[in-house]
């Protein structure tokens, strides 16, 4: 993982997360099945206790940039910012 800034894209993770998001879109999913196939590739990183927390940001940071956030992935992100250190 590698970090760049202060953003939430100057995040390696965060920009795959945002990369493929988009590219499944492109490909004609709809929001909800891009999110499923999405946990399923990132299943391991959603685990993991620096990843997994950038994964929900960029996923619901994206997903609300493009008029499409989920509130499951809306609720995530914000117990992933919000949870105690």
């Amino acid at each position: 993982m590698g970090t760049v800034g202060t953003g939430v894209f100057d995040d390696d993770t965060a920009c795959d997360v945002q990369r493929e998001f988009l590219e499944l879109l492109g490909r004609g999913s709809d929001s909800d099945d891009a999110t499923r196939e999405l946990l399923a590739s990132w299943a391991d990183a959603i685990e993991d206790a620096d990843d997994g927390p950038v994964f929900w940001i960029a996923l619901a940071a994206t997903q609300w940039e493009y008029g499409c956030l989920l509130p499951e992935v809306r609720a995530r992100a914000l117990n992933a910012y919000f949870r105690p250190s």
